[in-house]
């Protein structure tokens, strides 16, 4: 089913806007709550630094201590922050991630890369945006819903416009729509029932006939 998804370009949402990283733990006790946030805002969690923590993939039974020391070695926790900064990078493009989400886990500090200033470097050389969530992996007394709902939901809104805003700079670059164009869009959604963020609309009527993956 998955190679079949794969090779048919389909994912889990059917109006994806929006796809994330997510680094360090997940918050285990909010696992449903968050995916149903995602979901209700068309955005995917694409990947993340904890899968890269517990696969050793260079693991080899003929050769147990050697390569039990060269897999500890070799996962994202235990590596430089450069090493860390490298394999971000690389995610990055290889996911087309549009934003990163940086978990600051209270209780397990070597699994959280946001103290040390790493989203704000990884903003400034890739010009990703990032956002840090403040929780923890089991104890929810770290955790305050509604701010990270507020905090999640505000961030998406902001990726989706920018996204939004660069899909209409390709397009005006190849000459799929002129400023009258923009004009009659504009018109035609001046009573829009929805208030807030009025040019996310203007851009996402162009866009709506428009596959993401063919501006990537």
């Amino acid at each position: 089913e998955l190679e079949a998804n794969v090779a048919e370009g389909r994912g889990i949402l059917k109006n994806e806007q929006c796809r994330l990283f997510w680094d360090g733990m997940p918050i285990w006790g909010k696992i449903r709550s968050l995916s149903d946030l995602f979901l209700q805002n068309h955005t995917s969690v694409v990947a993340s630094t904890y899968c890269n923590s517990w696969i050793f993939d260079d693991f080899d039974e003929r050769e147990p201590f050697e390569s039990s020391a060269l897999a500890y070695t070799q996962i994202f926790i235990n590596r430089s922050e450069q090493a860390k900064m490298d394999f971000l990078k690389s995610w990055m493009e290889e996911y087309r991630v549009d934003g990163v989400i940086f978990h600051d886990s209270k209780t397990c500090f070597n699994n959280s890369n946001s103290r040390f200033g790493m989203p704000l470097q990884l903003k400034r050389e890739t010009g990703i945006p990032t956002l840090v969530v403040e929780g923890d992996l089991c104890d929810l007394r770290f955790f305050s819903e509604g701010q990270t709902t507020t905090k999640l939901e505000t961030f998406i809104e902001q990726l989706s416009e920018r996204e939004a805003r660069r899909r209409v700079a390709l397009a005006r670059a190849a000459g799929w729509c002129s400023g009258a164009a923009a004009a009659a869009a504009r018109s035609r959604l001046r009573g829009h029932t929805v208030q807030r963020q009025p040019t996310l609309h203007v851009l996402q009527y162009f866009l709506q006939r428009v596959d993401r993956r063919s501006f990537r």
